[in-house]
């Protein structure tokens, strides 16, 4: 991958990224119809976006199960980002539901 960063002329704007996200996100059934420089262009940022976030997704996807934590009890998963996953869980003692959230490993410093 190159490290050359791109001149202002070469960026999307942000309706073409638009337009790019949801081609993505309807896997290519949005009937949105592309020229051809288009289509290579889109191509080129989507491969781009695919290896940039590729570790990203890695690193989330390796926080499958609730982590044992002996203070709470029925962990269920609330969401996940690019910090960590946040999990609600019935405390033990107090008996009330809370949010935890468990930092990412790779977020973690040292």
């Amino acid at each position: 991958m190159s490290s050359r960063q791109p001149d202002d002329d070469e960026l999307l704007s942000d309706d073409e990224l638009a337009i790019l996200e949801r081609a993505m996100e309807s896997g290519g059934q949005s009937g949105i119809e592309f020229g051809s420089s288009q289509r290579t262009e889109y191509r080129s940022a989507f491969k781009l976006i695919e290896e940039l976030s590729a570790p990203i997704r890695k690193a989330i996807e390796s926080l499958d199960s609730p982590p044992i934590l002996e203070d709470y009890d029925e962990l269920t998963e609330l969401a996940r980002g690019g910090m960590g996953v946040v999990y609600k869980g019935l405390h033990k003692k107090t008996q009330r539901y809370d949010a935890v959230k468990v930092m990412r490993p790779d977020r973690l410093a040292g």
